[in-house]
């Protein structure tokens, strides 16, 4: 189906539908939350602010390339935590989603966290289908479009070296 624009979703509300309720969550996703979305007025403008901030403040690490900065795996609320209270927020796409269907659902939006396969065509036109192009994603219930499709993670790039805050 079609998907709303950013400007678009960031006029919608939360939608209706059910989904099971959160027994756990990460120490500090709310008050790093607040932060991202301390200035936006409205449900729409607070889920694209997260969305931005997420992509923005975030490194995409899965941890097994020679230069590659070490990223726990999992997605359990300790991982959650320390991936928004480490000195840089480095994680793979499975931690950015849980993190961004969390705080949706901590802004009233129904979330949920998709895996699936993301592949691209090749120059003759074909798509071949492989592990490394597995990657997970979140939709949203809105009141206007029902369910959107969301990739929160950041894009891949340099991440940079920074000293240890204590050396």
């Amino acid at each position: 189906p079609s998907q709303p624009t950013m400007a678009e979703l960031s006029r919608s509300t939360a939608g209706s539908a059910s989904v099971p309720p959160l027994t756990v969550l990460p120490a500090e996703l709310s008050a790093v939350l607040n932060g991202w979305v301390s200035d936006s007025s409205g449900q729409g403008a607070q889920l694209v602010a997260m969305l931005a901030a997420l992509k923005k403040n975030g490194y995409v690490s899965h941890g097994i390339g020679a230069n590659e900065p070490v990223s726990r795996s999992g997605h359990a609320a300790d991982r959650i935590n320390e991936l928004l209270t480490d000195q840089q927020m480095i994680g793979d796409g499975e931690q950015y989603s849980v993190t961004a269907a969390l705080m949706a659902r901590q802004l009233g939006f129904p979330a949920r966290v998709v895996l699936g396969f993301a592949p691209k065509s090749n120059a003759a036109g074909t798509t071949e289908v492989r592990g490394k192009d597995i990657s997970a994603w979140i939709e949203v219930d809105t009141a206007q479009y029902g369910w959107v499709t969301v990739d929160p993670n950041p894009a891949v790039r340099p991440i940079p070296v920074v000293a240890p805050k204590d050396p």
